[in-house]
Formats: C-alpha cells, sequence, structure tokens
C-alpha cells in the first residue's frame, strides 16, 4: 500500500523564528514549562542535544535538564509521536534562533496547541511563528517555496528560515503569529482587520490570526481552506507572500529584521 503524502505520526507542524538568542536556561525551563503545562500529552520522555537521545526527562526538575541546553536541545516522545528542537542564533549572525515541534494530530487536540502557540509567542517575542496540520493541498506550495521537510518519501514538516524571509513570506497557515517586523511591515490595523476566523492581539507588536475554526479544516474542505488563505493574503498584500507563477527569484515585498534582542524571558 503507497504511503500517505503527509506523515500522519507528525502531520502538525509548529515553529516559532525569533531574533531573540536562546541560550540563557531559564528560557529553556520557560519553554518546557510551558509545553508540558499546556500540552502534557506532548511532555518530552527524552532529551539531549544531539541524536541520539537518550536522557530522562522530569517534568518535576525541569531544571535538570538545561544541562543539555548548549546552542541546540532536543526532544522526543513515543506516545503520542512528538519531536521537538530548539537552535539558538550566534552573535556574529544575522540569523534567527528557531523553535519546532512535530507531533500528530491524532495524539493532541487543536485548543491546546494554540494556546502553546499563543504562550511560546509571548515567552519569545517571535517574527513570525505557525500552526499547522499538514494536509496534502500543502506539499506543492511547500516545495516549490523550499520549506518542506520530508521524512522517508513523506511530508514530515514546515521548516522556515531567515534565508526564506528575507525573500518572501513562504505561506498563511491555520494559525500564524505575526511579530515586529510584520506589524510594522502591514501594519496593525491591516492585520487586525484580516477576514480570518480568530484574530486576537497578543501584545503590542503580537497578532495572532487562524484561518478557520477547527485545524482539520483544510483536510476536510481544502476549497475553502484555501479561499480564506487567499483573501487574507490579498488583505495583507499579496506581493509578501510566496507565489509558485512568480517563483522564488522574484523581488517580494519584505521587512527589515533586527537582531540581537537580550536573551531573557519576556514578563
Amino acid at each position: 500500500m503507497a504511503k500517505p503524502p503527509v506523515n500522519l505520526r507528525k502531520d502538525v507542524s509548529v515553529g516559532l523564528l525569533t531574533t531573540r538568542p536562546l541560550w540563557a536556561p531559564e528560557l529553556g525551563v520557560a519553554l518546557l514549562e510551558t509545553l508540558c503545562r499546556t500540552a502534557p500529552e506532548l511532555c518530552p520522555e527524552k532529551y539531549g542535544y544531539f541524536e541520539p537521545l537518550r536522557a530522562i526527562f522530569d517534568p518535576h526538575d525541569i531544571a535538570k535538564a538545561m544541562d543539555a541546553w548548549q546552542g541546540s536541545f532536543l526532544w522526543k516522545r513515543s506516545k503520542p509521536v512528538s519531536a521537538g528542537s530548539v537552535w539558538t542564533s550566534l552573535p556574529s549572525k544575522a540569523q534567527h534562533s528557531q523553535v519546532a515541534l512535530g507531533c500528530s494530530s491524532r495524539g493532541t487536540e487543536p485548543g491546546r496547541m494554540s494556546r502553546l502557540l499563543r504562550e511560546w509567542a509571548l515567552l519569545l517575542t517571535p517574527d513570525l511563528a505557525h500552526l499547522h496540520a499538514l494536509a496534502d493541498g500543502d506539499i506543492r506550495r511547500a516545495m516549490e517555496a523550499k520549506v518542506a521537510i520530508w521524512g522517508r518519501s513523506q511530508l514530515d514538516s514546515i521548516f522556515i528560515t531567515t534565508h526564506t524571509l528575507n525573500k518572501f513570506l513562504p505561506d498563511i497557515y491555520w494559525a500564524t503569529v505575526f511579530g515586529p517586523p510584520y506589524v510594522k511591515h502591514f501594519g496593525l490595523d491591516r492585520l487586525l482587520s484580516a477576514p480570518a476566523a480568530v484574530v486576537e492581539q497578543l501584545d503590542t507588536d503580537l497578532v495572532y490570526l487562524q484561518l478557520m475554526a477547527d485545524m482539520e479544516d483544510a483536510r476536510h474542505d481544502w476549497d475553502a481552506f484555501e479561499q480564506v488563505r487567499q483573501a487574507v493574503k490579498a488583505h495583507l498584500g499579496a506581493d509578501a507572500f510566496f507565489d509558485p507563477r512568480l517563483g522564488r527569484s522574484h523581488r517580494y515585498s519584505v521587512p527589515e529584521f533586527r537582531f540581537g534582542l537580550p536573551d531573557r524571558p519576556r514578563n
């Protein structure tokens, strides 16, 4: 039997890109505490800073795991399947730090994932963050924008980099958080008036957009989901988003990113 195009064991993709360096252990504790409190079914079982992961994670003593918080930090869980990573930027490089999480939609609740994205966004002030249940219809655009991560011939996750954002926004996802550069670029009023199911100003310079009520809507009715997605892009400014007809070399409208923010949790 042929494999489905999307890996259903890790069909939910979460990603945050922040200009904040993530070296401080207290940031690691805050990130993992938020994960275990908000979505306890995704709390890590094993962790480390390189594969294979062998250290046992104790949710009652998260600080103990900070011995592996060394610029990269990886974790995983077997049931339900989930895997996460943190990669911090170097002071000499104009690159975002990254937080990524992949899990199964069968093993968690969309409401918890949405709450996790919001809380992580308030903690890290990302320039961009997303939460999306991968659908077959996402594959072609993700491949052409070069943000698709493949595992054993299946779409595993969406992975966005600074290099990508310097060229274009690859897409808008079921839930997207726009941070300071995009609030300035699009304008707060325009973001808050977007024709999405949920629009929420998380903070002065953070706006959460959720395209439809349910994270599974893209799979159940791709045409309706894509219609909302394109309407929001048009409202914000379609020239900021990757268009397969124009290709990667087209000059899109992009913001300026400011690097070197302090390495500490946000109050």
